[in-house]
């Protein structure tokens, strides 16, 4: 138990930011026009339905960056219907990033 306890602190601690976007993300400074004061971020990972929902209710309130391992959104359980269909694959999927930034107002 006490050598579970010495290395917890290591395992808490979150590995350095490697990706040059999200470093510039937290550097730069978005304040809330309204109060003046720097808005609260929220880094919501991955964009399938629940990322998109979770992103969607929070763009309110804080600065929402959605990131994703694809730059696409896939509905999985349709694909079987794109073998039948070929033409169907369009309406499964969509780029993701005209819809978080334009429509969704999130990075």
């Amino acid at each position: 138990l006490a050598a579970i306890r010495s290395r917890l602190p290591k395992l808490l601690t979150p590995p350095p930011c490697r990706s040059a976007r999200l470093r510039s993300l937290a550097r730069t400074a978005v304040c809330d026009p309204v109060r003046r004061m720097p808005q609260r971020r929220v880094l919501v990972v991955g964009a399938g339905f629940a990322g998109l929902c979770v992103a969607r209710d929070l763009r309110d309130r804080f600065l929402v960056l959605v990131v994703d391992a694809k730059e696409y959104f896939e509905y999985t359980p349709g694909v079987l219907r794109a073998y039948v269909r070929p033409r169907h694959l369009d309406s499964l999927t969509f780029t993701l990033c005209p819809v978080i930034e334009g429509r969704m107002g999130c990075k």
